[in-house]
């Protein structure tokens, strides 16, 4: 399994086997904590959160995945926006 997501993320990224393992370990270290979204992926592993919903997509759709709930990545940003929003109003919680 963890070769089909090596391959995959290889190609979606066009990257080194290293950075491969690296997302591959990390996507895994995720699911086993049960949580797992774009914006967690991009931060642990410096990629963005487009590359990161379209390998979590990808992984999905090839069944090397279970899930993945791209709402998450919507009420991320949106509880971002409010956090930046109270900080600046000086509320931040």
């Amino acid at each position: 399994m963890l070769s089909k997501k090596l391959e995959v993320i290889k190609s979606l990224l066009n990257c080194d086997d290293e950075k491969a393992t690296s997302i591959a370990t990390q996507i895994d270290n995720l699911m086993s904590s049960d949580i797992i979204t774009a914006t967690l992926l991009s931060r642990k592993q410096k990629i963005t959160v487009e590359q990161s919903n379209h390998i979590l997509k990808f992984l999905v759709d090839e069944d090397i995945l279970k899930q993945f709930n791209e709402s998450c990545l919507l009420v991320e940003q949106s509880a971002q926006w409010e956090k930046e929003r109270n900080k600046e109003k000086g509320t931040a919680l």
